[in-house]
């Protein structure tokens, strides 16, 4: 089963993309913040990773950051969600893909469609 991560400091908005990812066959894993992830990351690496970009503790840009500098990790696709689009922060290369909130579930389900294929 492709397993995918959603990082977010919004109950309700982790919450719901979890339950939809769900329905759709995902085994899902959540996280509230940067640091909860990566425990979550070492205990089974997912497919890919959803993270939103303003979190406390440790922010989306930081777990980017671990995520691509440990050879473990450095391959998992991440989808950057944030409500603050900068062309600067769409030319960083620690996510391959940034969508501005509120993203579609389609959107989103079809991102993550598209590099569990390449997994398989």
């Amino acid at each position: 089963m492709k397993a995918v991560l959603i990082v977010d400091d919004e109950f309700d908005a982790r919450r719901t993309i979890e339950l939809l990812f769900e329905l759709e066959g995902y085994e899902v894993t959540t996280a509230q913040d940067g640091e909860v992830a990566l425990k979550k990351i070492a205990e089974r690496k997912p497919h890919v990773i959803l993270t939103d970009w303003m979190m406390p503790v440790m922010d989306g840009y930081e777990l980017c950051a671990r995520v691509r500098a440990n050879p473990e990790t450095t391959n998992i696709p991440i989808i950057m969600l944030t409500a603050v689009v900068s062309t600067m922060l769409a030319k960083e290369k620690l996510w391959d893909v940034m969508v501005a909130k509120p993203a579609s579930f389609e959107e989103l389900l079809a991102l993550v469609n598209e590099f569990t294929s390449h997994s398989e």
